[in-house]
């Protein structure tokens, strides 16, 4: 595939090819558009999807929330295991990604937007019974705990690439009621200082 872009206006141009890559994972092919994010480390994207799996154990009746989903990574890949899949992201270019990777799925919903402000709008009733966060580096922060602990979501698996922003969100959950059950540090970044984790959290 040949590819080649530019920047116009502060809108990404394809010059050669398709303005989109695709990568496999977990035996799911992903469309990544110019605008959109996507792990550079696929092999440590399917050891994350992999464990998120084991770790969360979604079944065929459960509500998976999928917060900041980027083009469907965590979500589109355990949709085959959940009953409903919601996903929120707030970059347009990767919800034109996450509806093009799930136009085969009838089981997925897409909420464009602020995951904090989406979240604000679902009723307290609704059902969500697992959720799965995947912040910038800068972490999820107080907004989006103070809806996650409102929504009383039982199971919520964060995904972290800055141990620090980890240890701050982590005190805000525990303090918004929620228990840290299992950190699991994945080496995303080899022969760099940084490193992924997946933490598990679960309502007490």
């Amino acid at each position: 595939m040949r590819c080649a872009l530019r920047e116009r206006n502060g809108a990404i141009q394809s010059l050669i090819g398709d303005p989109f890559f695709e990568e496999v994972v977990a035996g799911r092919t992903f469309r990544v558009s110019a605008g959109s994010f996507f792990h550079s480390n696929t092999v440590g994207a399917q050891a994350m999807v992999e464990l998120a799996a084991e770790l969360l154990d979604p079944q065929i009746d459960e509500t998976l929330l999928d917060g900041y989903c980027g083009v469907g990574l965590f979500g589109l890949s355990l949709a085959g295991q959940a009953g409903q899949v919601i996903g929120i992201e707030e970059s347009e270019a990767a919800c034109e990604d996450f509806a093009w990777n799930a136009r085969d799925m009838n089981n997925v919903t897409l909420h464009e937007g602020p995951l904090a402000d989406v979240l604000a709008s679902f009723d307290p009733t609704q059902r969500i019974d697992m959720a799965v966060i995947d912040p910038p580096r800068s972490g999820a922060g107080p907004e989006v705990v103070a809806q996650l602990q409102r929504l009383a979501i039982p199971k919520l698996l964060v995904v972290s690439y800055d141990p620090a922003t980890l240890a701050r969100d982590a005190r805000l959950l525990v303090e918004a009621g929620f228990r840290l059950v299992q950190v699991q540090p994945i080496d995303m970044f080899p022969q760099t200082y940084r490193v992924a984790s997946l933490a598990l959290f679960r309502r007490r």
